[in-house]
């Protein structure tokens, strides 16, 4: 699966526009697209085609990381585009070839018309459709070999034709020469239409023998296309009638290599009568066989050789009777007694005839009774079978039922437990963060206080220091008061030796000037 990162947005804003710029990858729709939103056209596959060649594959594929940036372009989110690569991823390889990558880019266009994107892809989705013409030799019923892949098969277009009808009641041959394919009943062709995807039918078909009307028209319509008149067709001459049927391709190549038992490459009339009714039966809802069943088989083995003389009596049922040679010596017979015996044996043949009628007619509808008898018998055995399974289907889902509700029960009270054991752990986690909380706080209220003891101390320390500081200096002040009170007393005493002095001068002064 393709790993997608999820910064990618579903947010269109973040881009240039909601459209991707390459391919022609729009919002709106592009020319030729088809109004059904889960068909991818031949033109659409064309331009993917062209951005594949463009992402530059490796081996015919691209991966994941070639693919996730073209992707994201287109602004739709990581989700989504996961959810297109696992739908557009068919064989779950992890990348995509061209199919595969047209796939995503359809969806990656509805996204972005708004379309909800599909649970599982749809089977319309699975093959491409639209209008490449069919190739010459599409159809190789030489070897029946499709040299197309399955990617790239275009689908034919249905063919107009008359669908033959089989019809179980009873019919009468028509003269070969007033027999026209006009007379036989129609309905409508079973064909499967571009797009829609073909299903192999369910029913099991009890007895292959091919029925009288199908031979004839079989017959006739090989006859119409053996112009050569060889007896038989090549698969260029048969290819297209059997196309004409709509059947896929493979199925055809089957039905050719069942049908041509002796591996000649050219179909008998008896072949081709074999090939045209496993056409019929598929169409009306029958499982093609694995093999030529036994019926069919020993109708395309038995040998067709048929003397000149017969052919001529069967193409002119008025003509006389082979004469055998005479033994020479025979009895003369007049114009009247030939005239009786060939009234006599023309009557013995029509008695031989109408009996031969009759035994066919008592054949064919006890064959239909015992058909009906047979399917009958089988729709009964089905239905009890049908029964059956659906009582044991019953049986099996009361039975997982009640397993179920075991299990739920044993899941709840499980569920119960773990959701009690949580709401525990929570409790204790809770509890344990609450102490957590607490000693967190008394850790910082500690811290705050033997911060603040921290800080008394300094600041008892420094005081300490101050007041030795200061008591050193009151000493030394002291010191000085007491240094400055000798001196003054020292000057005071000078200065009182100085009076004396001045007083005896002055007495002496006196003395002289008296």
């Amino acid at each position: 699966m393709m790993i997608l990162s999820n910064n990618s947005t579903s947010n269109s804003g973040n881009y240039p526009s909601t459209l991707m710029n390459v391919s022609g990858v729009q919002q709106q729709n592009p020319p030729n697209i088809s109004p059904n939103p889960w068909v991818i056209t031949a033109q659409e596959h064309r331009q993917n085609e062209g951005q594949f060649v463009v992402l530059r594959p490796i081996g015919g594929m691209i991966y994941g990381e070639q693919a996730r940036p073209f992707f994201l372009k287109s602004g739709l989110s990581a989700s989504a585009l996961a959810q297109i690569w696992q739908l557009s991823d068919l064989n779950k390889d992890g990348k995509l070839d061209r199919l595969e990558f047209s796939i995503a880019m359809k969806l990656i266009r509805n996204c972005l018309a708004g379309l909800q994107l599909p649970s599982v892809l749809p089977d319309s989705m699975r093959q491409i459709i639209g209008d490449i013409p069919p190739q010459t030799g599409q159809f190789q019923f030489n070897g029946v070999e499709n040299a197309m892949p399955a990617m790239q098969q275009p689908q034919m277009p249905p063919r107009p034709m008359s669908t033959y009808g089989i019809s179980t009641s009873y019919r009468p041959s028509p003269p070969s020469g007033s027999y026209s394919a006009a007379q036989t009943p129609t309905m409508p062709p079973a064909t499967f239409g571009a797009g829609l995807p073909f299903h192999m039918g369910t029913k099991e078909m009890g007895d292959w023998s091919l029925p009288q009307p199908l031979k004839l028209r079989f017959c006739q319509q090989f006859n119409q296309l053996d112009r050569s008149r060889i007896g038989l067709l090549t698969g260029q001459q048969a290819r297209g009638v059997l196309a004409e049927s709509s059947l896929p391709t493979h199925v055809l190549a089957q039905i050719w290599n069942m049908s041509d038992v002796n591996k000649d490459g050219c179909l008998g009339i008896e072949e081709f009568c074999t090939a045209q009714f496993l056409i019929e039966m598929v169409k009306s809802g029958y499982a093609l066989p694995s093999k030529l069943p036994n019926e069919l088989y020993a109708f395309c083995s038995r040998s067709k050789t048929v003397s000149p003389s017969t052919v001529l009596t069967q193409n002119d049922p008025d003509a006389p009777p082979p004469q055998k040679a005479g033994s020479g010596g025979g009895h003369f017979k007049t114009f009247e007694d030939k005239r009786r015996d060939n009234l006599d044996k023309g009557q013995a043949e029509l008695d031989r005839r109408r009996q031969i009628l009759r035994a066919e007619e008592e054949r064919r509808r006890a064959e239909i009774e015992r058909r009906e008898r047979e399917e009958a018998e089988r729709k009964e055995r089905e239905r009890q079978e049908y029964e059956r399974r659906r009582e044991a289907e019953l049986e099996i889902q009361r039975i997982r039922e009640l397993e179920l509700e075991k299990e739920r029960a044993a899941e709840e009270e499980r569920m119960k437990a773990q959701r009690e054991e949580a709401r525990r752990r929570l409790e204790i986690e809770r509890i344990k963060e609450l102490e957590k909380i607490r000693v967190r706080d008394l850790e910082n209220q500690l811290d705050a206080e033997t911060e603040k003891a921290t800080q008394i101390q300094q600041r008892h320390r420094t005081i300490s220091f101050q007041i030795q500081a200061l008591d050193e200096r009151s000493q030394q002040l002291n010191g000085d008061v007491t240094g400055v009170r000798d001196k003054i007393l020292e000057i005071t005493q000078e200065i009182e030796g100085m009076r004396e002095l001045r007083d005896e001068k002055m007495r002496q002064n006196s003395r002289i000037g008296a």
